[in-house]
């Protein structure tokens, strides 16, 4: 069970079982790859499938690329692929490669997998090391419409939060130039949210 806290938080109190609400929810995961990414979407389709209480949930794959092979083992494997067109205009006149539609289609999954009522993003390099945390992020989503995801942070990612944060400062210049100084200034010292893993309901009035 989910509970809120004070804070704002969500606590879970007490583990999930079998008769839980997140088996009955018809929850889709949803991904994207192309071959080169194949090797890491393997790994995760391999780890959902591990886990017997999450391994019959419907997965499928946006193909950006996948080669022959890859196709007939997510074949094997019940996973269906896609292939779909550009979502918005602008992009499809603007010479992306395929790969774009990756970030692109996310906002659309009610729009191409019309049968869900929960959809879990998972990014092709996504491992699902504990099932507990695909019931927390389905149940949550469905029960309160609200967006599951979790923080990019850790003391790991140097990169990002120790000096001389470059990558932080190329995201300031383009943060500024998308939604000016005031606003960048006040969101850029902020945990970054990923976007790799996320759970949306398909009441959710964000999804276009």
């Amino acid at each position: 069970m989910i509970t809120k806290g004070r804070n704002g938080y969500f606590r879970i109190d007490a583990p999930f079982d079998s008769k839980d609400e997140a088996l009955t929810t018809r929850a889709i995961i949803a991904s994207a790859a192309d071959s080169k990414y194949f090797p890491l979407l393997k790994g995760s389709v391999l780890s959902v499938r591990s886990f017997p209480d999450i391994a019959d949930l419907p997965i499928v794959v946006l193909d950006v690329g996948l080669a022959e092979n890859d196709k007939m083992w997510l074949t094997e494997q019940k996973v269906a692929l896609i292939r779909i067109g550009w979502d918005f205009e602008h992009l499809a006149s603007a010479g992306l490669g395929e790969v774009t539609k990756s970030q692109a289609w996310r906002p659309f999954l009610p729009k191409h997998l019309p049968n869900g009522e929960v959809y879990l993003w998972m990014d092709a390099d996504t491992w699902i090391q504990n099932a507990q945390a695909v019931h927390v992020a389905i149940e949550y989503a469905k029960r309160t419409g609200a967006i599951v995801a979790v923080p990019e942070i850790s003391r790991f990612y140097r990169t990002m939060f120790a000096p001389p944060l470059k990558i932080r400062s190329a995201e300031l210049a383009i943060y500024r130039s998308c939604f000016g100084a005031d606003v960048t200034d006040r969101l850029i010292t902020m945990p970054l949210i990923n976007s790799g893993f996320f759970a949306m309901a398909i009441a959710e009035l964000l999804y276009l």
